[in-house]
């Protein structure tokens, strides 16, 4: 992961980002977010693929949160469309409201549940699937291997069901931002990766999977297929 202190292009650009929302909490969130969680920089590598590989090509952010994703991906000059949705209004909100004062262009966001989102891009879950009961979760991942196209994309980034210390810390984390009001709803059991890898056979995709947890104590892993 690129040094956060000896660059100062990298912590210029995540206050560009942090200074997009109005809320203080919400500048906190996205300077801890970007500056930690190693997600970001991966996931660009896979939205230039996404737009190399698919014409048209679109990113579906399920689960977008804040729409941090977006952000990042145009200071890194990724032009891809993004749609973002989640099931969170006032994130929503927010991130309406920070994609306007960026000027990002072809990204939107919409209040929707992950479930019936599903069109026919590119898709990135992040932290999504453990906010799902496992037949929910089943039947989104199988929509989602249905309808990406040929070299369309699947980015998969969550907590994976382990017995490491990580995987208690992730939990724990995962309780702290339940009870905080910060990621409200049931939360489920961590996916374990055949659980995932099943949607995704072989011989329809290619996969690449690795862990993904940096410098946070979190036990994530990043699950990326694309379409053969």
């Amino acid at each position: 992961m690129p040094s956060i202190t000896a660059n100062p292009a990298r912590r210029a650009c995540i206050e560009r980002i942090a200074t997009r929302f109005a809320s203080r909490w919400h500048q906190g969130y996205a300077r801890g977010k970007l500056k930690l969680d190693p997600v970001f920089d991966d996931a660009v590598e896979w939205a230039r693929r996404a737009a190399a590989s698919v014409s048209p090509a679109s990113i579906l952010d399920a689960g977008c949160g804040l729409g941090l994703l977006a952000h990042w991906l145009r200071e890194h000059d990724v032009g891809i469309p993004v749609h973002g949705v989640d099931s969170d209004a006032p994130k929503i909100e927010a991130a309406r409201a920070a994609a306007v004062r960026g000027a990002l262009s072809a990204v939107d966001f919409a209040t929707s549940d992950v479930r019936s989102a599903v069109g026919g891009g590119s898709v990135f879950l992040i932290d999504v699937l453990h906010y799902l009961s496992l037949p929910d979760r089943a039947d989104l991942l199988a929509s989602v291997a249905a309808n990406v196209p040929t070299r369309g994309v699947v980015y998969i980034r969550n907590g994976l069901r382990g017995k490491s210390w990580r995987h208690g810390i992730t939990r724990l984390e995962e309780w702290f931002a339940h009870v905080s009001g910060w990621l409200p709803g049931r939360r489920f059991p961590l996916p374990d990766e055949s659980e995932i890898g099943r949607h995704f056979p072989e011989a329809q995709f290619e996969r690449t999977i690795g862990p993904l947890w940096g410098r946070t104590p979190f036990n994530s892993f990043r699950l990326a297929f694309v379409k053969r």
